[in-house]
């Protein structure tokens, strides 16, 4: 008897109670759960690990007596740590954050207690900025930062006046948010709101509200999805006032992906009684830089004015109200910049200082700050079209400037983003007046749209009430519907039947941008990304600071030709985790005498980082592998492949090498590899060379030719380089062709270009970059092999080098590549043995 009054006591069946509601609930959030899952919502974030328990966790809690339901949500909590980060990364998590917790009740003032947790939080830094040897994993520093670098100030503010009697469980909970293991850029969620708001509804109702937050969520990634996959312009393409205008836009656009985010946790939280106000407000609607200031971000804005412009206001109010207001709005916005820098730097790991950063946070806080002190004149309030129309101008306005301030914020530097402006000035006359008429015409329509619908306030009223009681019956048969799209049936019906496929919905890829952006980091630099609205800084978020560029390491050593610089001889380090060394030519390679014996076949290799075998040991790289193959074959022959790849090497590079370096070793063939991106690569060698080593490029006569009379100067922009050298890509190609076949002919050698397709996730190459390499090759008279197809049928996130590193292939990846090139070899090699032939084999 006593245990069935104790599990009554424990106990509180809403789904008998509530029957329908509640399976409307489970079948709402069920259907959620299943969309996350096939479409692959933010996947690098995980969050289809966690739907799972926040289902069955809904469950389970809401059928809990109210008592119990705070200690079960720090229990789940607890398990959703355990199940994504792991059981030894999850307890020394928890262990942190119970110790700051238990630093914010410690018997002390509370300028002490800060002094300690500071202290403690700047050892951790150190660790974060991997200054102190990796005593704590990374990713259990991420969501420490995530977790305590806002909530504990809030928390010990709110400590200073609390009077009444918290539950342990709350207190703790406050902490230990379930959603926050896997979202490191979380809401500011104020801890008196916290307390506040838990269970100030019914449950019913607060629970629906959830899943309306969690289906906006998803309708906003999706959307961001989107617009990111299909409708953001390569920079490239970006050639007038047209085409800027679209890529400003779509770029802004991208922020529905921090909205998205915010609102699924926020609806999450909602799941388990946390009924948290609402997050943002249809900024897009903003009729002014402060309006918009109130309506983006609501958790932020309440928290700097809470904790930082508050207090400046009344220490400066002695010296007048405007003048306290307009210093205390500069200051705040000076401190939101820190913070979201000290926000990134958790994340990232970097504390960088950014002049964008800067430009950015200056001109939107003096913009807030002289809207927030101009009189806010609202009129009258008769309804006419004169004053929708002004509304209409203003929001437009707004949202065009905050755009604009945007693509600054994500631009890599002022000058990009100047020279981006700049591409405004390309457009003709004809071009600027069709674009000033269509945004004439765009605010009279809008303006129409509006002076309607107020003049209809009450069909409008009647709307919205629908929509609010209909929403479960929109969310069920929006979110089946998805379903049964994303799901395999679905998808062959499509592929069948239908005019298009959903396969690239499926993800969400890197865009041409984005690829751009992470190849050039691979090329000059690791990227370093701070722009939430990509999701570059997912990847470079798990980044190592071991996996640093070639060319900041002691393997190289810099030269006065075009090479700029070659690795040195006799190395043995570790390079990028993996075994690297080079022999006493400065060949990543095993000792070759300089001269073949009469019963080898030697074979000269050149190529770029790959072919160099960056990220995999020297006995993995394919073309070792590919020796083996050839050796242990039931053959008289010996086969030696000498491998001339160093990282950062394109075609005018390999031709340098083998006038100067490789025909000293007397190969009998000659094997080039070519990637899809090799054009990008050529031009950005000469923009260094040029920077570094001027116009004279002796060994090219034909690309110095182009320099001078293109009048290629040092401080010339990529995109500048890349217009201007545009009309003789095909010939840099066939003259480098050229002179390696003549150089070949007359040392008899047969010469071979391969090409070998890229790992990136969108390995589309754009056409102002593309080059029919295998086809110039064969007009010159190169033999030449295929592999565009080495790595179908294989994922090929499987086959990176690293999750932040989809350029270079891992030992997997090498395997494959050595098989398919020993097959494409093999017969050619037997083939040739025993007779020249420099030019192409019809």
């Amino acid at each position: 008897m006593s245990g069935h009054h104790h599990s009554a006591g424990m106990l509180n069946i809403i789904m008998r109670k509530h029957p329908k509601t509640f399976l409307s609930l489970c079948i709402q959030l069920g259907l959620i759960t299943c969309v996350v899952s096939l479409f692959n919502i933010e996947e690098h974030l995980a969050i289809h690990k966690l739907m799972p328990v926040v289902f069955s966790g809904f469950i389970l809690h809401a059928n809990l007596a109210k008592r119990w339901r705070p200690p079960f949500f720090l229990i789940l909590s607890f398990f959703s740590i355990g199940l994504i980060l792991g059981l030894q990364q999850g307890v020394i998590l928890i262990t942190l954050v119970l110790v700051f917790f238990a630093l914010c009740h410690l018997p002390y003032s509370l300028l002490r207690r800060s002094i300690i947790i500071i202290s403690l939080a700047g050892v951790l830094a150190l660790f974060r900025a991997e200054v102190l040897p990796n005593m704590f994993p990374i990713k259990v520093l991420v969501v420490l930062g995530s977790i305590l670098m806002f909530r504990i100030i809030l928390y010990l503010y709110e400590l200073q006046y609390e009077k009444e009697q918290v539950n342990i469980w709350q207190r703790l909970n406050y902490f230990f948010l379930l959603p926050n293991i896997i979202f490191p850029i979380f809401p500011v969620v104020d801890y008196k709101t916290f307390k506040n708001t838990y269970y100030n509804q019914a449950e019913l109702k607060i629970y629906q509200r959830g899943i309306n937050l969690m289906f906006k969520g998803l309708f906003h990634l999706m959307l961001y999805r989107v617009i990111y996959n299909f409708y953001v312009p390569a920079l490239t393409e970006v050639i007038g006032i047209f085409s800027l205008a679209w890529f400003v836009i779509s770029s802004y656009l991208l922020i529905l992906r921090l909205s998205g985010m915010l609102h699924f946790i926020i609806g999450i939280l909602c799941l388990f009684g946390y009924n948290l106000p609402e997050i943002f407000n249809n900024y897009f609607l903003a009729r002014g830089f402060g309006d918009f200031w109130r309506r983006i971000n609501i958790y932020w804005k309440d928290f700097v004015i809470k904790i930082f412009y508050y207090p400046l206001f009344f220490r400066l109010r002695k010296k007048g109200t405007v003048f306290a207001t307009f210093s205390a709005t500069l200051i705040v916005f000076a401190i939101n910049w820190f913070l979201h820098n000290y926000q990134w730097f958790w994340i990232m790991g970097e504390f960088s200082i950014a002049p964008t950063d800067l430009l950015f946070w200056g001109i939107f806080g003096v913009l807030v700050t002289v809207s927030v002190l101009l009189p806010n004149n609202k009129g009258t309030d008769e309804h006419t079209y004169r004053r929708d129309f002004i509304l209409v101008s203003q929001v437009t306005a707004t949202f065009i400037s905050i755009a604009l301030l945007w693509s600054l914020w994500i631009s890599p530097s002022l000058a990009s983003w100047l020279s981006l402006m700049a591409t405004a000035g390309n457009s003709s006359v004809q071009d600027i007046v069709y674009f000033l008429l269509g945004l004439v015409s765009f605010l009279f329509i809008i303006s129409s749209i509006q002076y309607f619908i107020c003049s209809h306030q009450g069909y409008i009223e009647l709307y919205q009430q629908t929509v609010h009681r209909s929403a479960p019956y929109r969310n069920i048969i929006l979110l089946s519907f998805c379903v049964v799209l994303g799901s395999n049936m679905g998808l062959s019906f499509l592929h069948q039947y239908g005019s298009f496929s959903l396969s690239t919905m499926m993800k969400t890829r890197l865009n041409h941008n984005d690829t751009q952006s992470q190849f050039n980091g691979y090329y000059q630099d690791m990227l370093k990304d701070k722009n939430f609205s990509s999701p570059l800084w997912q990847i470079q978020q798990q980044r190592s600071k071991s996996w640093a560029p070639l060319r900041k390491t002691s393997l190289i050593k810099k030269t006065d030709n075009m090479l700029m610089y070659q690795l040195l001889p006799n190395q043995n380090a570790i390079f990028r985790t993996a075994f690297f060394q080079t022999n006493r030519f400065g060949l990543r390679d095993k000792e070759y005498p300089l001269l073949p014996d009469n019963n080898s076949t030697r074979i000269a290799l050149l190529g770029g980082s790959i072919e160099m075998g960056a990220g995999v040991a020297n006995t993995e790289i394919f073309e070792a592998l590919v020796e083996d193959k050839l050796n242990s074959a039931q053959d008289s022959r010996h086969y030696e492949i000498l491998n001339f790849a160093t990282g950062e090497k394109n075609t005018l590079h390999h031709l340098y090498r083998l006038k100067h370096e490789v025909i000293d070793f007397q190969p009998r063939y000659l094997v080039i590899f070519q990637h899809s991106r090799e054009w990008l690569v050529i031009v950005k060698s000469i923009q260094k060379f040029i920077k570094e080593k001027g116009s004279q490029a002796h060994d090219f006569p034909f690309v110095e030719n182009i320099i001078k009379k293109e009048n290629l100067q040092p401080n010339l922009k990529l995109e500048e380089y890349f217009k201007r050298l545009e009309p003789y890509k095909h010939e840099i190609f066939q003259q480098t062709f050229k002179r390696m076949l003549t150089i070949c002919q007359q040392h008899e050698i047969v010469p071979i270009l391969v090409y070998l397709p890229s790992l990136e996730q969108n390995n589309q190459v754009p056409s102002w970059q593309y080059v029919p390499i295998l086809g110039l090759a064969k007009k010159a008279g190169f033999h030449t092999i295929d592999m565009s197809t080495v790595y179908d049928n294989h994922p090929k996130n499987s086959l990176w080098a690293a999750p932040w590193d989809s350029h270079h292939p891992n030992a997997q990846g090498h395997q494959l590549i050595a098989q398919r090139l020993y097959d494409e070899l093999v017969g050619f090699l037997y083939l040739n043995s025993n007779e020249y032939t420099p030019s192409l084999s019809k």
